[in-house]
């Protein structure tokens, strides 16, 4: 498809000689802006610094607006190549603007500059002579990601949506919580609730952190109520086979999974420390059977015990307590 020309051009092209130069525009978010030419140039007061190396072939379609436009820099000084590096997620918000500006060479003093190209710049790659990217066209750049859902507890369905909420009763209004008379429960449409709010409301922070802390007595010693046992105990990991390995406690490693003696499953360990100084209790039996344990160690006392209990919530026990 041609392109039409004004009569600047058509005197220009027409002359005997004419020098033609590539320019790029580079906007940031900001507003700030850098501007590079195959020499140096100056265009409506603006100056372009002889750092544009190459302008590859811009391609056009008959169906279609241009599709892109590879572009090289200079960076032996490696002045831009460090830009680039600094401010990545600027370079990749920037908008670029290819154009030529064509002069005659024969002293008819007649200048015009054309955009040719215009659209976001893709993939910028620093290397030590060069800083080289793709210009893609606007109308097929990737813009910013958005999500059909997002996180927060209410449901973002719009209410008797039928492709989403798909209630057809007779309420007028809904809060869009879960468990509310006035949203889903009330509804009973609680199946098609699109929000993230949990039945159980589970505290979002790990045990043993933050607000979330684990039972305790605040004994000296005390370590926040993180069940362990003492490092000398046997403790019962799966062994390299699958079947069960007794080891000490104190030689356990992030590798091991520990048997659960009520779900009878193994679960693999999170963190693994020795926590020092802290107060150990000895359990004595009726039949004068006895073993140690830490204080919120649950202990199984019976067959029916499924289970267990801390000795600290415990007074059934005749224990000694003592330091590691």
């Amino acid at each position: 498809m041609g392109l039409s020309l004004s009569t600047t051009m058509i005197n220009i092209l027409g002359a005997a000689a004419r020098d033609v130069q590539y320019t790029i525009e580079v906007s940031f978010p900001d507003a700030s802006v850098l501007r590079f030419a195959t020499a140096p140039l100056t265009i409506a007061g603006n100056a372009y610094s002889n750092e544009l190396e190459s302008v590859k072939e811009i391609r056009r379609t008959l169906e279609s607006p241009t599709d892109r436009v590879g572009v090289a820099l200079q960076n032996k000084d490696h002045v831009i190549g460090l830009h680039v590096e600094a401010n990545r997620a600027k370079w990749l918000k920037a908008e670029a603007v290819i154009g030529r500006l064509y002069r005659d060479a024969v002293g008819l003093g007649l200048s015009q500059w054309i955009e040719m190209f215009r659209g976001s710049i893709q993939q910028p790659i620093v290397n030590d002579p060069q800083v080289t990217f793709e210009i893609i066209d606007d109308t097929l750049t990737p813009g910013d990601i958005v999500a059909r859902r997002n996180l927060a507890p209410p449901c973002p369905f719009v209410f008797k949506d039928a492709k989403t909420c798909a209630y057809a009763g007779a309420g007028t209004l809904c809060d869009h919580h879960l468990k509310s008379a006035g949203g889903c429960e009330g509804y009973a449409n609680t199946h098609h609730y699109g929000g993230m709010e949990h039945r159980q409301n589970p505290d979002s922070s790990i045990p043993g952190t933050g607000g979330n802390q684990l039972p305790s007595d605040d004994l000296p010693g005390d370590h926040n109520g993180i069940p362990c046992p003492r490092p000398d105990q046997y403790v019962r990991v799966k062994g390299p086979d699958g079947r069960p390995l007794s080891i000490m406690a104190g030689e356990m490693t992030l590798e091991n999974e520990i048997w659960h003696p009520i779900k009878r499953r193994y679960f693999p360990l999170r963190t693994v420390r020795i926590v020092k100084d802290q107060p150990i209790w000895e359990i004595v039996a009726a039949n004068g059977a006895s073993g140690e344990s830490s204080l919120w160690h649950p202990i199984i006392r019976s067959i029916d015990d499924h289970a267990g209990k801390p000795v600290s919530q415990s007074d059934t026990y005749r224990t000694d307590r003592r330091s590691i």
